[in-house]
């Protein structure tokens, strides 16, 4: 997923499959699904709380997309049947990112980190406060980061299974591979990237680019 700002306007693009979706807001506060290359926007509602400062974001599928209002409130729209659902947390959001199976919804807030299920309509997990996200992608587990240390949950249970500790804390970003096996981790500092086993936390190898 790749957030894009202009102005009052934000821009979230994710790759599905063979399509690219892009997920706009426009000037008189809509938000609509399109195809990258489709002129009009496939569906689109009235994003009421939106603003400059919040986070949103798409389900890979197109089905989902959700946004906050910079403060304790998400809302997350079923762009098919257009119905709506309002989340709350007791702490600001600071990211939101569907999971590749199009199920959860991660919520990072300034407290905790929360798995809400979007076929449930309920909460999943609570989990640590975190600064990066990253979901396997089939959906199975997901790594935490916050200074430096990334931890590994299965998403069912909510089990920590793993922990992996990054040489440097500042962290750009972070991915697991197709594999479902390798989390990748690039470094801030000097755009370094780290390969981790997940099921043994033993780094693999480091990379510069």
């Amino acid at each position: 997923q790749c957030i894009v700002r202009k102005g009052d306007q934000a821009f979230a693009l994710v790759a599905a499959h063979q399509d690219a979706l892009v997920l706009t807001h426009t000037a008189d506060n809509q938000l609509g699904i399109a195809r990258f290359d489709d002129a009009p926007p496939r569906h689109t509602v009235d994003a009421a709380g939106f603003n400059s400062n919040s986070e949103l974001s798409l389900s890979s599928d197109g089905r989902y997309f959700a946004w906050d209002d910079a403060k304790t409130t998400t809302t997350v729209v079923n762009a098919d049947s257009q119905e709506r659902y309002l989340i709350q947390t007791d702490a600001p959001i600071d990211f939101l990112q569907f999971s590749p199976d199009n199920i959860h919804l991660a919520l990072l807030t300034q407290k905790n980190a929360r798995l809400w299920n979007c076929e449930t309509k309920c909460w999943d997990a609570e989990l640590p406060r975190a600064a990066h996200v990253a979901f396997s992608p089939d959906g199975t587990v997901i790594v935490l980061e916050r200074n430096g240390e990334m931890r590994l949950f299965d998403v069912a249970s909510g089990e920590l299974r793993q922990t992996f500790v990054n040489q440097s804390k500042r962290i750009q970003s972070m991915a697991i591979c197709p594999d479902n096996k390798t989390l990748a981790v690039v470094n801030e500092i000097n755009n370094q990237v780290t390969l981790f086993d997940i099921r043994s936390g033993q780094e693999l190898i480091s990379l510069s680019v």
